[in-house]
């Protein structure tokens, strides 16, 4: 009675969380999902772990949760995630960012047992001029950039920086990486980049 029990409820849990969102995983004994009130589950083997309220609540998002990667070393458990928010709490056609969102980029390290470390990055933003770019994989190493306005006065286009995130997925305990590229000048008029010098 307890085995099916048991079944049942895995199934119940992960079932619900499929039907939602998307889920990709790096190990192939491994599946999360997030559910609506941010908890996380982790269908490991035949065992299900669940840490509530890893990433807050999740309700009327703009999109679904993005599981980049998950990993497990000893009994730790590492997941790559993107979460997205309104950028005011709530869509609304009027306003600045009314229909903006905001999207960060969290790293969460887990043990077995609770929540051990968790960091995240903003890498597309309404409210501060910032704008998500490219998502790709090169071996272990996953990248994902960002073009971040650093100045608009006085300058056609304005300043922009580049800065590229990266995560090995075989060594996931580093957590995320950070460069930053020079800063360069967008003409609005050719829609080129330039390098640029502050005065």
């Amino acid at each position: 009675m307890k085995k099916t029990l048991f079944v049942f409820l895995t199934l119940a849990i992960i079932s619900g969380c499929a039907l939602k969102h998307i889920t990709v995983s790096h190990d192939t004994d491994l599946n999360c999902c997030f559910l609506d009130d941010g908890t996380l589950v982790i269908e490991d083997n035949k065992a299900v772990v669940t840490f509530p309220k890893a990433a807050g609540v999740l309700v009327n998002m703009p999109e679904p949760p993005q599981i980049l990667s998950i990993k497990k070393h000893n009994n730790n458990y590492f997941v790559l995630t993107e979460i997205s928010k309104w950028s005011r709490g709530t869509s609304t056609p009027k306003g600045y960012c009314g229909c903006g969102i905001e999207v960060f980029l969290i790293w969460i390290n887990f043990t077995d047992k609770e929540l051990f470390e968790s960091k995240e990055h903003l890498i597309h933003s309404c409210l501060y001029n910032i704008i998500r770019g490219t998502c790709s994989l090169s071996g272990d190493l996953l990248y994902i950039t960002s073009q971040n306005l650093v100045d608009i006065r006085d300058v056609r286009g304005g300043v922009w920086r580049e800065i590229t995130y990266s995560y090995d997925t075989k060594h996931p305990a580093v957590g995320i990486m950070i460069a930053k590229k020079p800063l360069m000048l967008l003409d609005s008029e050719t829609g080129k980049w330039h390098p640029y010098t502050p005065k």
